[in-house]
């Protein structure tokens, strides 16, 4: 019959089942090895071919250039400077500093050398807390009285020294009023007080009231 399946002829060609006559099988793909290398030996390799680093630091001449212009500067500035300094202050690291010690000490008092001793005396005839006026040869501001009272407020720490004389030369009485005492340096006051102490430059007195 020829509906059996015995019956129909078969063709082994008609019908292709084998993996090597069917188009796009992988046998039939068509493969370049030159295309897709999947061995380390085709791929190119990076690391032997050379690097080209950036070259660090300058070249031995600018390096001396650079060193020899900075010392030049740096001799230029010393050279300056010793110009500028008096061969009087090099020399102090030599000589015996003892005579200029002295004479930095009393050059502040050199208008009245005693004075310094006179407060001495004031501050030990004083306690803190008084206010002590003073009274000096020159009674103008710029002509000494500057020095006395300024040299008066260091020497007497912890009183309160009023000034009687301002520094356009104006008058000031009423501190005169209310000073505790008057430090008189080198001064006969002609007013009416009680000698608190005398010493051999002067005197501190007390007004009466």
């Amino acid at each position: 019959m020829p509906g059996s399946p015995g019956t129909m002829p078969r063709n082994a060609g008609t019908t292709p089942d084998s993996a090597g006559s069917m188009p796009g099988s992988l046998g039939t793909m068509p493969r370049c090895a030159g295309t897709m290398p999947d061995s380390p030996g085709t791929m190119p390799d990076r690391a032997s071919q050379p690097m080209h680093r950036p070259r660090s630091g300058l070249p031995n001449a600018t390096i001396a250039r650079v060193t020899f212009r900075r010392a030049l500067t740096f001799l230029s500035l010393a050279a300056i400077v010793a110009m500028c300094v008096e061969a009087r202050l090099l020399q102090m690291p030599f000589v015996d500093r003892q005579p200029y010690a002295r004479a930095l000490v009393v050059y502040p008092d050199r208008q009245w050398p005693q004075y310094p001793r006179f407060l001495d005396g004031v501050r030990a005839h004083t306690k803190p807390g008084d206010t002590i006026a003073v009274v000096v040869p020159a009674m103008g501001w710029d002509d000494g009285y500057s020095y006395a009272y300024y040299r008066a407020s260091y020497f007497l720490t912890g009183r309160e020294v009023l000034p009687l004389v301002t520094p356009e030369n104006g008058r000031l009485p009423q501190n005169l009023r209310a000073a505790r005492y008057i430090a008189a340096f080198r001064v006969r006051l002609r007013l009416p007080a009680d000698v608190v102490w005398q010493g051999q430059d002067g005197a501190l007195v007390r007004l009466h009231q």
